[in-house]
């Protein structure tokens, strides 16, 4: 593969000191599959400088051959916007992305979740031409209305040509009871399917897409998405390094954190079993069940 050497490909990351590990798993996996590709880490930080320094992050990078810029946010920056036990706030610190990038003379980049790994190449995204899109991103996996944010392909300038950012954030700040998934709710109401992209789901496969009867896709689309994946998600409540991890593809992760013996430790041995057995194919069906039978008494 060819690339053009004079030519900058931007990825945005936005990350804690809790998902450090996350992180430089994902760089490592983007560089592997990309070593010709130029590309440069912009890293949006939450929210203590002193953390970012000491996690070593920069030299990490540049130890693999990659450039890098960083931003750091403090808790400010969504003071007014709804969090929960679930809802992070820093979730909508990517709303800021285009705006910071744009002001550093980017007017493209990839941004992506940090519970991801990279599984091929990515040339291909860069090359798409977003013209007046906001963005392309992928389906959610439950139906063919809705997209997710955990991939996105920005067009910075007319993000901020458009105001997007403080449309969105009003619509958040005047409409809590509508954020269900934080940011990825407002804008899947505030943005219209005519001003953003749709992305092959080989760029976000996320848990979901195991259960092929929920997937606006066929079972063979979803297999051949599959072999040619390019980004597993781990969107799970549990991660590949935690015990009881769901995705069927966990296993992918240590591939590139580079850990030894990882498929003798107990952990690994213990999700393979369970994936393997279907034991999650079980217990989503008793969910399906449990809420059928409710749904028939309340009737």
């Amino acid at each position: 593969m060819f690339y053009k050497i004079s030519s900058m490909n931007y990825i945005s990351l936005c990350f804690d000191k809790n998902y450090l590990d996350h992180i430089k798993t994902l760089i490592y996996s983007i560089i592997q599959n990309n070593k010709d590709l130029p590309i440069t880490f912009c890293l949006f930080f939450w929210w203590n400088e002193n953390d970012f320094l000491n996690s070593n992050i920069v030299e990490y990078i540049k130890k693999l051959w990659k450039q890098t810029k960083y931003w750091i946010f403090d808790e400010s920056v969504a003071n007014n916007l709804k969090s929960c036990s679930y809802l992070w706030k820093a979730t909508y610190y990517r709303l800021y992305i285009p705006k910071l990038l744009l002001e550093a003379n980017i007017y493209k980049t990839l941004y992506i979740d940090c519970d991801i790994i990279n599984n091929g190449e990515i040339c291909t995204l860069f090359d798409i031409n977003l013209h007046n899109k906001y963005f392309a991103v992928c389906l959610e996996n439950s139906d063919n209305k809705t997209f997710n944010a955990w991939v996105m392909l920005i067009n910075c300038k007319k993000w901020e040509d458009d105001n997007i950012f403080q449309k969105l954030i009003t619509f958040i700040a005047k409409n809590p009871e509508k954020i269900i998934y934080g940011d990825q709710s407002a804008l899947n109401i505030v943005i219209k399917p005519t001003k953003y992209l749709i992305l092959s789901p080989r760029y976000n496969l996320t848990i979901q897409y195991r259960y092929y009867f929920k997937s606006p896709y066929t079972k063979q689309q979803i297999k051949t998405e599959i072999k040619h994946a390019v980004f597993f998600h781990f969107n799970g409540r549990k991660k590949p390094r935690d015990y009881f991890c769901e995705h069927p593809f966990f296993y992918k992760w240590y591939t590139y954190k580079k850990t030894k013996s990882y498929k003798i430790s107990l952990m690994y041995i213990t999700n393979t079993l369970l994936i393997k057995l279907k034991i999650y194919y079980l217990k989503l069906i008793i969910y399906k069940l449990s809420r059928l039978i409710l749904v028939e008494k309340n009737n």
